[in-house]
């Protein structure tokens, strides 16, 4: 399978695998607001809309309260709420629930650039987009950014980083291992050290 390929193919399984990751990891994931009017648009083939959404949903809040200040500020206006709802309100709207949200939204948003979904096709935006989900440890957001670097496809070329994210990307991305081991080949013993400790100290961004 050709790289081009194995990106569409990719692109076609993303709600698929994403969601199956993250149901193996026992992960809930809030599919409020604007990404899931981002999905339900995707799914209609509204695809300016579904960029529109995805995009938004993608980006962090403008404020974030600590959770302390958030349940404090809650107890006061919503005496009713348990605290066990007030915390995991909190986690929906900026904990790591929401992070995840975001985190999938960016994986369309960045596939949309990567194939040209109903946008022109722009692999230097596709990267960004998948940086953001690669730092959040989303393993097809990975995948498709080791791939990237192995191509130079909207960067610039790199082994190393290829090698280490495809190496993240091969605990959820069965196929990460065929290409990891293919761009090894490539690689000189230095920089495959480099790229295994890379990956082993690697840590997501949380």
């Amino acid at each position: 399978m050709s790289i081009r390929m194995g990106r569409l193919a990719c692109f076609k399984a993303t709600l698929v695998g994403t969601f199956a990751w993250l149901i193996l990891n026992s992960v809930a994931v809030v599919l409020a607001g604007d990404y899931q009017d981002g999905m339900d648009a995707y799914r209609r083939q509204d695809y300016a809309m579904a960029f529109t959404k995805l995009t938004k949903a993608a980006e962090p809040p403008v404020v974030k309260p600590s959770r302390e200040e958030f349940i404090k500020i809650t107890r006061q206006n919503h005496p009713e709420m348990s605290d066990a709802a007030i915390v995991e309100a909190w986690d929906h709207l900026f904990g790591h629930q929401a992070e995840l949200t975001r985190a999938l939204a960016a994986v369309m948003v960045a596939q949309m650039y990567d194939v040209g979904q109903g946008i022109p096709q722009n692999q230097a935006q596709a990267a960004q987009w998948y940086m953001k989900a690669a730092v959040a440890d989303i393993p097809i957001a990975q995948y498709n950014l080791g791939l990237l670097y192995f191509t130079g496809n909207g960067v610039q070329k790199d082994f190393v980083l290829a090698y280490m994210w495809l190496n993240l990307a091969a605990r959820g991305e069965p196929e990460a291992v065929k290409w990891r081991d293919k761009i090894g080949g490539f690689m000189t013993p230095a920089q495959l050290a480099e790229a295994n400790t890379l990956a082993r100290e690697w840590k997501p961004s949380r």
